[in-house]
């Protein structure tokens, strides 16, 4: 079933109609927010009601995460577990078409609502091997924003790690370019005391997981070598600050931050958290020391799909 929410068209062919999510009664209001609210005034929103959940579904500070990806208008892009578009809205007025795909019928239509005045935006409701398996094009750019950590419940669907990377590369045309955001195992906010994302404990990102391919958590080697084994290569790796849901600002091998430049480390967090140290002091002793890489909280990797052609 298609429907058009303005320029927007919004398939529903796949939806199971059980994917419901955690989140299914803020996404109520979520929904009505973007029916009924200009998304100018979405700040003005999420700043009277003082809700983490609307933060996270309605800030335009997320859309920062795609501002520096290099788009050509003429460019197809498939956005793999978009949610409720924010990001979709930023890389709809960059390209030539976005397709979305995500698991929850609901978040689908907040993303068909906020984004429906644009007309090269398609959304599919449904798991992703359910809706991947029917397209017969390949993208210029795959997306996967924050899904490598949750991949269940941001795909409906229990493929692994490594499996949906090898997928996506098979969704890319030769040379086409794949875009990871992920949170670092060992990021510094995890040892300074707030709580991991995937399983919401203290230092849960530290402790030992079972089989280590079940592991939900990425140091930039095991993500490297995951991307190298699935033939993705010419990797560029980016150091968003202060993480890769709220960037503020996006480093880079050839851009690292300086000493007394990490100061906003205690606003930018859903989870509660204890505070065990001074994040900037350490940030500066790790930026002397070289080290600031392995201890960024969250990584932005581009890729291209290694083309075998002889």
């Amino acid at each position: 079933m298609r429907e058009y929410i303005g320029g927007v068209c919004l398939d529903l062919t796949y939806d199971s109609g059980d994917t419901a999510c955690a989140d299914e009664r803020e996404l109520d209001e979520i929904l009505r927010i973007v029916q009924t609210v200009d998304k100018r005034d979405f700040g003005r929103v999420i700043a009277d009601r003082r809700s983490e959940r609307l933060l996270y579904y309605l800030s335009a500070q997320r859309q920062n995460i795609a501002a520096g990806l290099e788009i050509g208008r003429n460019q197809k892009i498939l956005e793999i577990g978009s949610e409720c578009g924010i990001v979709t809205d930023k890389l709809a007025r960059k390209a030539k078409s976005v397709t979305c795909i995500d698991p929850s019928a609901k978040k689908c239509r907040v993303n068909a609502y906020r984004n429906r005045a644009y007309d090269n935006i398609e959304i599919y409701a449904g798991s992703f091997e359910a809706v991947c398996a029917q397209f017969p094009d390949r993208y210029d750019i795959v997306t996967l924003i924050g899904v490598l950590g949750d991949i269940r419940n941001r795909l409906g669907c229990a493929l692994s790690a490594e499996n949906l990377l090898r997928t996506a590369k098979d969704l890319l045309k030769p040379d086409g370019m794949l875009v990871l955001a992920l949170d670092n195992k060992y990021g510094l906010k995890y040892w300074a005391g707030c709580r991991d994302e995937c399983r919401h404990e203290f230092f849960g990102n530290l402790k030992a997981h079972g089989d280590s391919r079940e592991d939900p958590y990425y140091s930039l080697n095991r993500i490297k070598k995951m991307l190298k084994d699935a033939e993705l290569e010419d990797m560029e790796c980016f150091y968003p600050y202060p993480d890769y849901r709220y960037a503020r600002s996006i480093y880079s091998d050839e851009y690292l931050p300086s000493r007394g430049e990490l100061t906003s480390n205690m606003n930018n967090y859903g989870e509660s958290r204890m505070v065990l140290f001074d994040e900037g002091e350490a940030y500066d002793h790790l930026i002397s020391d070289g080290l600031f890489p392995l201890f960024s909280n969250s990584y932005l990797i581009v890729c291209r799909r290694k083309d075998t052609r002889q």
